[in-house]
């Protein structure tokens, strides 16, 4: 996406086009003169905004990486940006850290937003995390969001919510478990005698443990060897 195209010899072009030196830039301004609509030639251009994490030069013809520390600014200094990260704050044009797990703050003390799975405790001093149900690593106050190991997210209708259920209970031979995007639950990880095939587990060749596919054996059964044949 761009804004207010530059035209060049009569053609609109990206504000963000780094073969005419605009790069990083997400809105301009330019002047054709009729000469130049007619006969060819530049047109006269300037950057009037950059792209986050750039700001612009006085000239208006470059725009220059901000510090790293900044998510925009006016200037390449760590003390010269205008608004900072998810999880810190500004303060006198210089990002600093919120408290552990806070999402959002107002000072380096009080926590006003905390990340998923944690709750404003304590007078917003501290971000706490929500306790879940049983194999659930993380949660809000309704819902299971992240399960353990070894186990997946499903919907329960009798609770109207998400829970976790043992990934071989989803899909059998599943030792780990995880949702696509089309929000089905696909194996990451098989148990022994199995290998990974699609989002299921297949059955290795006889008497192997350890496989790749159906047709090679990595590690066999205790009481069995790898053969050539």
């Amino acid at each position: 996406e761009f804004s207010d195209p530059v035209p060049y010899r009569g053609v609109c072009t990206p504000c963000n086009n780094p073969g005419k030196g605009l790069s990083h830039c997400s809105e301009c301004t330019s002047f054709c003169s009729d000469d130049v609509i007619g006969y060819g030639g530049d047109c006269e251009f300037s950057c009037t905004n950059c792209d986050d994490g750039f700001y612009l030069s006085d000239d208006g013809k470059t725009c220059f990486n901000c510090d790293t520390s900044c998510n925009t600014c006016y200037g390449g200094s760590p003390n010269q940006c205008k608004t900072c990260h998810e999880g810190e704050y500004l303060q006198d044009d210089t990002c600093y850290q919120c408290l552990t797990n806070c999402k959002k703050c107002t000072n380096s003390s009080v926590c006003v937003q905390c990340n998923l799975g944690y709750q404003v405790a304590e007078e917003g001093t501290k971000c706490e995390k929500i306790p879940c149900t049983a194999n659930c690593e993380l949660c809000d106050t309704s819902n299971c969001l992240q399960c353990e190991e070894e186990y997946g997210l499903v919907w329960d209708s009798d609770i109207i919510g998400f829970k976790c259920r043992k990934c071989s209970q989803i899909k059998r031979n599943c030792r780990t478990c995880e949702k696509n995007s089309q929000d089905q639950i696909d194996c990451k990880s098989c148990e022994l005698g199995f290998y990974l095939n699609g989002g299921f587990c297949t059955q290795c060749p006889t008497n192997c443990e350890v496989c790749d596919d159906g047709e090679s054996c990595r590690v066999c059964k205790a009481g069995y060897f790898a053969s050539g044949k």
